[in-house]
């Protein structure tokens, strides 16, 4: 990373703040971009080209007629990524410049000493300063907890953009009962951090979460807010704190389908409770702030089915399937990634239509016509877009998931080899506009209707307008 060829590389990670001690304390390099360069260096050193290619630095290529090799990182910012004993077991590359057919990370694949589900980025680190502070962060991408450690916190790990898996939370057990969680707090941050507070608690983990001032990731605003992020950990707040913050934020609590939202997402995480005196403490909150009846509540939350236990107690409550709500719009998002699956070059497609902000803008919108479970699924599959482990998705998904996937995947390799795939993409993208417009007019005709039985002919005018802008 200091030599001639890397300063490009070292430029970018001074611009994000990171210093020299920092780089070799985390012994951060840089890939060449020459196609063998490292096959030929280790090659000279004596290393054959299976052992290579099993180690997954190498891959290889038969076009030819005949098996070449080359090298899986090249251009790329090195991350080596090791187990809990400090041994480098595989590695992350980030690109300088955007590759075509390539994702901004590459990770080395599962070998038979990486296995990536059971590995925490900065363990090795941070396993002292766990035990010492008493509980872990636990930070979603590398740079978050290298930025984070360089701050002063050394108590972190990083589930390296993955989410967090039943191996990882009883690897933190060793080192402590407590984790704060500190994940981005984009949409797809929100659903990593609700995955892996299933996960902590399923695991016997204490969960804790930590809202990062200005929506900014751990990396970011420790190079805005040098010195502060230890604040921002003390303040970190319990789970059902979260749910509610969270719950309220996107929904309004003043509107019928809007506590409706509220307490289809609070009511199954307080069934979870065993303690029923706790369990009384947070059903008398929400009917508070929903200013509706407990009695009520309580009986909305008899009919609820949770799934697989994630109870804050000691023992296990009988386990129930979860029945999967779906919603009109489902298959539309089940189509369009599998389009996607089919071929990921058209994903920028979903960028230029304004379909990824369209989802973030228009929430509440997109969660009438698409059930929380593909919306998750969704979030997952644009992960691996953007880190480029679409073929890895299953490898990667929870069982959840995989049942969700699988059908999609299917569809995706029935696709015709003549099939237009942009302009089908297109076209569904259009029909989710066109819905969650639809949805937007059926609001507002119902508000007119409430304003005119109420007599307000001022407020009925308002409605209108809006209407007519919609």
């Amino acid at each position: 990373i200091h030599s001639e060829a890397g300063k490009e590389a070292l430029a970018y990670l001074e611009k994000r703040g990171l210093k020299k001690e920092t780089m070799d304390e985390f012994r951060i390099g840089y890939a060449l971009p020459e196609w063998d360069g490292l096959y030929n260096f280790l090659a000279l050193k004596g290393y054959n080209s299976e052992m290579m290619e099993k180690a997954g630095l190498v891959l290889a290529s038969t076009k030819t007629g005949k098996k070449k090799y080359f090298d899986r990182f090249r251009d790329r910012i090195m991350f080596p990524i090791s187990d809990a004993n400090g041994y480098i077991v595989g590695f992350t590359g980030r690109y300088l410049t955007p590759k075509e057919n390539e994702g901004k990370y590459v990770n080395s694949p599962q070998t038979p000493i990486f296995d990536k589900s059971k590995i925490l980025y900065g363990l090795d680190k941070a396993k002292v300063e766990i035990k010492k502070e008493g509980y872990a962060v636990l930070m979603e991408g590398q740079m978050d907890l290298i930025m984070s450690w360089q701050d002063g916190v050394k108590n972190a790990v990083a589930s390296s953009g993955t989410a967090l898996t039943k191996e990882q939370a009883k690897l933190l057990k060793r080192y402590a009962l407590n984790l704060k969680m500190a994940f981005d707090m984009d949409s797809a941050g929100d659903t990593a951090t609700k995955r892996g507070i299933d996960v902590v608690l399923q695991n016997g983990l204490n969960a804790s979460i930590v809202r990062i001032p200005d929506g900014k990731d751990p990396a970011d605003f420790v190079l805005s807010h040098g010195g502060e992020l230890k604040s921002a950990l003390e303040k970190s707040i319990p789970v059902m704190d979260y749910y509610f913050e969270t719950a309220l934020a996107k929904n309004d609590k003043s509107s019928l389908e809007g506590k409706k939202k509220i307490s289809e997402e609070i009511l199954p995480n307080i069934k979870k409770i065993l303690n029923s005196v706790e369990r009384y403490h947070w059903l008398d909150k929400l009917s508070n702030i929903l200013n509706t009846d407990i009695k009520y509540l309580e009986e909305e939350m008899k009919n609820i089915k949770v799934g697989e236990d994630r109870s804050y107690g000691e023992k296990n409550i009988q386990k129930n399937v979860k029945s999967r709500e779906v919603k009109r719009d489902d298959k539309i998002i089940a189509s369009l990634i599998s389009f996607l699956i089919k071929d990921p070059k058209n994903f920028p497609l979903l960028e230029s239509s304004g379909f990824l902000s369209l989802i973030k803008e228009e929430k509440m919108e997109m969660e009438k016509i698409v059930s929380e479970d593909m919306l998750s699924l969704f979030d997952f599959f644009e992960k691996c877009v953007k880190i480029g482990e679409v073929s890895e998705m299953l490898n990667k998904s929870g069982e959840e998931e995989k049942t969700l996937l699988n059908p999609i995947i299917m569809q995706s390799e029935m696709i015709g080899e003549n099939i237009d795939l942009a302009s089908e993409i297109n076209f569904l993208v259009k029909k989710i506009k066109n819905d969650i417009l639809s949805e937007k007019r059926a609001e507002m005709h119902l508000k007119i209707k409430e304003a005119e039985a109420m007599g307000d002919h001022t407020l009925v005018e308002e409605h209108l307008k809006k209407l007519n802008e919609i």
